[in-house]
């Protein structure tokens, strides 16, 4: 069995960013890593997969999933 490598990026929300709901530290510095990385990876052919999570707040309130 062959291995084949590739870049798995999850999430990357802007409620994580400066003004956003949930706010992290060093998110901008973060997310300078993530874009070389993913420059990196695909300057040397593994596939980049990104992953976004959706979810929408109902009018009672709670959060569906997609």
């Amino acid at each position: 069995m062959s291995s084949k490598r590739a870049l798995i990026v999850i999430a990357l929300q802007n409620d994580y960013f400066p003004g956003g709901k949930f706010p992290l530290w060093n998110a901008d510095e973060t997310l300078a890593a993530v874009e070389a990385a993913i420059g990196r990876a695909r300057a040397a052919g593994v596939p980049v997969v990104l992953v976004q999570h959706v979810a929408d707040v109902a009018d009672d309130g709670h959060v569906d999933l997609h």
